[in-house]
């Protein structure tokens, strides 16, 4: 979504919206303004954002169903509500005297979910609903409720209304009758609420016990980014780009340090697996066209005779260099042009191969280097600091040169660059995460912790190197930053975006995000094909709410050469169908009853040019079915759809839908191998 500065007043930091269907609210994805400014409005909601950051005076613009709210300091008591680190990102901090009117949300809200941190528990208004329906501390350590029908309160995924201490709780209150939510008000006027709330969400329906045991694991045991900003490694942070979904937002990559150093994706970056969460992939395609990311300069890293550190993360794809610059792979740095211009850049092979250095060039020219042979596809945590005079570069935690030099770093005026040298001509081949600059020198202790924030973090390094993304030719993963409006986009880099149509609906999904499937009318149409296949796997999530219609589709392609049907069984309750097509001819793979359920199944299905495969949860079900290629089209062409299909193209039946939820798909141009589909499985558990 599109950002912009706010107007009036000073100050301001970037935010994030976050919602799971059409009746979520949260924080704000604008640049707010100081007292008087308002964030832009954006249409990206998002699974695991982090609510409350459109900060005080500023617009906190839901992602939605577009109510802002707007944050309202009271004159009477001097209150401010200021943007405060969250459980999960960025929270709103409230003192007692300001509250947060969201306005008119809509009627029959029947599940609110916030993350909650009392400063006391004395009797204190939460949030207020229709001026009837409240939320609150009721002055004895339990959260209460007043004008809910069945209200049941859930704390930390427990029924329970007995708030343990003044730390951080998840609070869930469901209620199956519903309230009117047609004007809310967070930390109520009355007795204001003192403390933070963050990641504050409302569903239109009565959420499960697994999906109140998820919300809560999304705070509750996420421990990465809370180690990265507590103690000393929040100390004199200045930029801070972690590439994390809830830290993305269309070309947008939000700065985490509060500095609002947002910067701006160019030249396509693609966002992939990292080495800490989500991190971008920078394809070193060369002078001007190759991808990076620009930050307006800041006088925060005109480092001079100061100390500073820089650390990041990198992955090298390709070490044989850019046009001219043989073998020379830049990272990060500043340029005001060629030749003694200021600048400051770091890069590999450079001065010479295998070295690592911080070049310099301003009045005189500087390498600060170190000896150091970098491999491909191996993540690595690069970290420089200047202490006083003395100079470092560590790899892994380890320091593996020391460099005394007394002048200062040129100051450059251009705009800082991640992925290339700042004059864009030499440019990274590979994967960057977690970037970060400070305004002192790290001690070694705090980069050995930074090193164990990522390099002892399993959870998304297996399926972001290797195989799992060799051969990925599709992949839709619904989570907020890779949607915008009605556009699902897809994270292969083939550009193959989908258009939900009818009306899919943001939930909460397997890994994330997903989209809810009505089993009427509701898909979504992708935009192109997605290759020519000899061999191909289509894996996706998927969880069945009821029965469709018609053989309903999960995946279809009936384009030339490639004629492929996903569905569900159409006589079977819960079987599965996997059909391939030659010459007219069919070549139909099922499962039996029970391969779908309400409960979320992982579903794979391979061709490897012979023989047909389904998966079910990483296991292989069935005898094999051979099928001989090539696969052709029937009946009638048709781009690929997800969820549904509008006519019969390939012979089944009339317009199919399926009614249920699906997450992940992913498409690839090879069959994946039983390891691989484990994998795949073992990510969404």
């Amino acid at each position: 979504g599109d950002t912009t500065e706010g107007g009036g007043g000073g100050g301001g930091g970037s935010g994030k919206v976050t919602g799971t269907n059409t009746s979520a609210v949260d924080g704000s994805d604008g640049t707010a303004g100081g007292a008087g400014g308002a964030a832009a409005n954006n249409t990206d909601p998002d699974y695991s954002g982090s609510s409350g950051d459109g900060g005080a005076g500023g617009n906190a613009a839901n992602g939605t169903n577009g109510n802002d709210g707007l944050v309202v300091i009271v004159p009477s008591g001097g209150g401010r509500a200021e943007r405060s680190v969250g459980r999960v990102g960025q929270a709103l901090f409230f003192d007692g005297a300001a509250s947060s009117t969201v306005g008119n949300v809509a009627s029959g809200i029947k599940s609110i979910s916030f993350w909650i941190k009392a400063d006391d528990t004395t009797s204190r208004g939460i949030m207020a609903f229709n001026n009837s329906a409240r939320i609150e501390l009721d002055g004895s350590g339990n959260i209460a409720t007043a004008g809910f029908t069945n209200a049941k309160i859930y704390i930390n995924s427990v029924e329970n209304s007995a708030l343990p201490n003044t730390g951080w709780h998840n609070i869930v209150v469901t209620d199956s009758t519903g309230i009117n939510a047609s004007n809310v008000k967070f930390a109520t006027t009355s007795n204001p609420f003192i403390g933070k709330l963050d990641e504050v969400r409302f569903y239109n329906e009565v959420l499960s016990a697994e999906e109140i045991k998820r919300l809560y694991k999304i705070g509750g045991t996420l421990t990465i980014n809370k180690s990265s900003f507590t103690g000393s490694l929040a100390d004199g942070l200045v930029g801070f780009w972690s590439f994390d979904s809830p830290d993305m937002a269309g070309n947008v990559a939000y700065d985490r340090s509060g500095q609002g150093n947002n910067g701006t994706l160019t030249n396509g970056p693609v966002r992939t697996m990292g080495k800490v969460g989500q991190a971008l992939d920078f394809d070193g395609r060369g002078p001007t066209v190759g991808g990076y990311i620009a930050v307006p300069d800041n006088s925060l890293w005109n480092f001079g005779n100061n100390d500073f550190s820089i650390t990041f993360w990198a992955k090298f794809d390709d070490l044989s260099g850019t046009s001219g610059n043989t073998g020379v792979r830049d990272l990060i740095g500043q340029s005001n042009g060629g030749g003694t211009e200021d600048k400051w850049m770091i890069g590999y092979n450079f001065p010479a191969t295998n070295q690592i250095s911080l070049h310099m060039n301003g009045s005189t020219i500087k390498n600060i280097t170190a000896n150091w042979a970098a491999s491909t596809n191996k993540w690595y945590h690069i970290v420089f600091t200047r202490q006083s005079n003395i100079w470092k570069f560590y790899i892994d935690k380890d320091s593996i040169s020391s460099e005394t030099y007394a002048d200062a770093v040129p100051d450059s005026t251009s705009t800082l660059k991640i992925g290339t040298d700042g004059e864009l001509w030499r440019y990274h081949d590979g994967q960057i995460d977690d970037v970060r600059i400070y305004n002192r020198a790290l001690s070694a202790e705090e980069i050995k912790r930074l090193y164990n924030i990522g390099g002892t973090f399993k959870i998304n390094s297996s399926a972001g190197s290797g195989s799992l993304e060799n051969g990925l030719v599709g992949h839709w993963t619904f989570d907020g930053p890779d949607m915008s409006g009605n556009t699902a986009y897809d994270k292969s880099g083939q550009g193959n975006n989908g258009t939900l149509t009818n009306g899919p609906i943001r939930t909460i999904g397997k890994i994330g995000q997903a989209l809810e499937f009505d089993g009427s009318s509701s898909y979504v149409g992708l935009t192109s094909d997605t290759g020519t296949f000899s061999a191909f796997t289509v894996s996706l999530w998927a969880k069945r709410s009821g029965a469709g219609v018609n053989w309903p589709r999960l995946f279809l392609s009936t384009r030339v050469n490639k004629s492929i049907t996903i569905a569900e069984h159409g006589t079977v309750a819960g079987g599965l169908l996997f059909r391939l097509t030659k010459s007219a001819a069919y070549t139909d793979m099922t499962t039996s009853a029970g391969a779908l359920t309400n409960n979320w199944r992982l579903l794979t299905f391979t061709w490897d040019g012979n023989t047909m495969r389904i998966y079910i949860d990483g296991q292989a079900t069935s005898t094999p079915v051979s099928f001989t290629g090539p696969i052709d089209s029937v009946v009638a062409e048709q781009l690929p759809v997800i969820g549904g299909e509008t006519a019969d193209h390939e012979g089944i039946g009339n317009a199919s839908w399926f009614n249920g939820s699906i997450d992940e798909v992913r498409v690839y141009n090879k069959a994946l191998s039983g390891d691989e589909i484990k994998r795949l499985y073992e990510m969404g558990r």
